[in-house]
Order: C-alpha cells, then structure tokens, then sequence
C-alpha cells in the first residue's frame, strides 16, 4: 500500500540532490523564523506597543514550553491567556486575539509551507520562478489560514499545496 509508493518514490530521488535541498530548506526556513521572532515580533512591541520585548517574551515562556511539548496552538490556549494576563493586556482583547490567533495567524506554518513546497519540488527536478515562489506563498498563507490548530494537519494542508 502507502509504504510501496513511499518507498518507490524514495528510489527514484537523487539522495545527494535531497540532501543538499534539505540543507537549503532547514537554513532558510530557521532564517525565516528566527528573523520572525526576532526582529518583527520585537519590533511590533516596540513600535507599535511601547513594550519590552525581553520581558513580553519571558512572561511568555509558559505558553511557549506548552506549545512545544503540545504541537497545538489550541491546546496552549489557556496558558496562553495567563500569560497575556501577565503582560497586562486587557481580557476582551485577548479573548479576541488569541482566539482567532490560535486558528488563523499560523505565521510558522505559512513559512514551512512554502520552503516545503520549494523542497518538494527541488527533489523532484522542478525548477522554481519568482512567479511560482509568489504564487506558492499566496496559496501557503491561504492554506495556514484553513489549517485547523490539530497536531499534523499541515501535512494535509501540505498535499493540497503541492498538488496546486
């Protein structure tokens, strides 16, 4: 069944050409996050909050130990809200915010969708436009935006993406 498909897909891959894309695809995809984390999510604090980033992120580290260990925004929810709470932000905003944020902002997972996509694709010998690029990362946002806050769904979202 599934097995023999993967397995005859392996076969016909370039080992050495997978690898080096796997290489392109980890370094520009932590590039992406880290630059994420950062530098906007810090400036956003700064310019648009008039907060400390420092402290901001280290009220946090409860919801993001929880997040790591949960692989589920939703499931992060209600540490999430305490940590909001000890930022200060007020509770009709974060009910809101974080609501929403744990279904549709999935900004990580609209980034590993297309470094996926350009790995996919590199693997398998299609070459990659700017056109493509762009088109892959309309569809990917759109795809984040679906993707429901369950453990693994992007990886359905992900063969929607590469089939487009």
């Amino acid at each position: 069944g599934v097995a023999s498909i993967v397995f005859s897909a392996a076969v016909s891959v370039d080992i050495e050409q997978a690898g080096k894309a796997l290489v392109f695809y980890l370094t520009g995809l932590w590039i992406a996050m880290a630059c994420q984390v950062f530098i906007v999510y810090p400036l956003l604090l700064v310019v648009g909050g008039g907060r400390n980033p420092f402290s901001y992120y280290k009220n946090c580290i409860p919801a993001l130990a929880m997040a790591l260990g949960m692989s589920s925004s939703l499931a992060t929810l209600p540490t999430t809200k305490k940590c909001a709470d000890k930022n200060g932000i007020r509770a009709e905003v974060r009910d809101l915010a974080l609501s929403l944020g744990a279904t549709i902002n999935m900004d990580g997972a609209g980034m590993g969708f297309i470094f996926q996509s350009v790995w996919l694709s590199a693997i398998q010998g299609v070459e990659f436009g700017i056109s493509k690029v762009l088109l892959t990362g309309i569809a990917a946002f759109v795809c984040s935006v679906g993707t429901s806050p369950i453990p693994s769904s992007g990886a359905v979202a992900l063969v929607v993406l590469k089939i487009a």
